[in-house]
């Protein structure tokens, strides 16, 4: 009688510090779905720089990992699990942008309750400015129109930072003509000569430059390279503003009644759509970006 492989929803990687070769299975239940943390032991010297030799030994390893892994997950049906993990694995696995394209993707998606949130307690009928602060290439023009578009109904001055201003001329033209809108471009070193009420950050990597240059009264980060062990969010109750600069990143998700972790919700909702729409997995508030420990 065959065997019934085990259902998988979410599939985790990461480095170990194990001995080299060793792979570790962790099964986890969150919320009602099925999850997997796989724990890898990695040669050495693939972090760092090797030498051509190494380079050879260490494609060999990789080839020798995903039988060892597949092998290992005989048991599993991860035929249509959502997938991540940490940096250096993504990155050792040719998958570096998994994480990113999952949380661009839930701004533009939720773009509009995002500015709502970041909108939130302000008075009505006074001029609002916003920055997006372009820094990060991985945003294709027409994603960049489509966040221009919904920022439209809540701000009267945009201003677009980049330090590649041609390439998004045109749609800008095509914007004004088609609504009246006015973005103003400037490169990102003239961001620092204003006050912005809000600030889109579309970044490679958080660091403490923005928070040291750029003055905002709310903001929203999204950010290409992001390890969550760097920071933690923190959930943002009702329509709560302080006077103390806030920079939000990412919404808090729910399963069954339980919140679930924020890249294993937005990942899902990247990979998974269908399952996530038909199971009822959504946002239920806004989360702060509260604690920094390496910036």
């Amino acid at each position: 009688m065959r065997k019934v492989k085990k259902p998988v929803d979410y599939l985790y990687l990461k480095w170990g510090k194990m001995r080299a070769g060793r792979i570790c299975i962790k099964e986890r239940n969150i919320a009602g779905l099925n999850t997997l943390e796989i724990c890898i032991s990695p040669l050495k010297q693939i972090k760092g720089e090797i030498s051509t030799w190494e380079k050879g030994r260490a494609q060999r390893w990789k080839k020798k990992m995903k039988r060892n892994l597949k092998r290992k997950l005989r048991s599993y049906d991860i035929s249509s699990c959502a997938v991540n993990g940490d940096w250096n694995i993504r990155k050792a696995f040719c998958m570096e942008n998994t994480g990113f394209y999952a949380r661009k993707n839930e701004l533009l998606l939720q773009g509009r309750y995002i500015f709502e949130q970041v909108c939130a307690g302000w008075k009505k009928n006074v001029r609002r400015k916003l920055l997006i602060y372009l820094e990060c290439e991985k945003w294709s023009v027409k994603e960049i129109h489509d966040l221009l578009w919904i920022a439209k109904n809540f701000y009267e001055d945009i201003i677009l930072a980049s330090e590649n201003q041609a390439e998004y001329e045109d749609m800008l033209i095509c914007l004004f003509e088609e609504c009246g809108l006015v973005v103003t471009p400037i490169n990102l070193q003239e961001a620092k000569t204003e006050l912005y009420d809000s600030v889109l950050f579309l970044v490679k990597k958080w660091q403490s430059y923005y928070l040291d240059n750029i003055r905002y009264g709310r903001a929203y980060m999204v950010a290409e390279q992001e390890e969550m062990e760097n920071w933690y969010r923190q959930k943002v109750q009702g329509s709560r503003v302080t006077d103390v600069p806030v920079c939000f990143g990412g919404l808090c998700y729910e399963y069954h009644n339980k919140k679930i972790p924020y890249q294993l919700a937005v990942d899902m909702h990247y990979q998974k759509t269908a399952f996530c729409h038909k199971n009822g997995i959504s946002f239920i508030a806004i989360y702060r970006l509260e604690c920094y420990n390496e910036l």
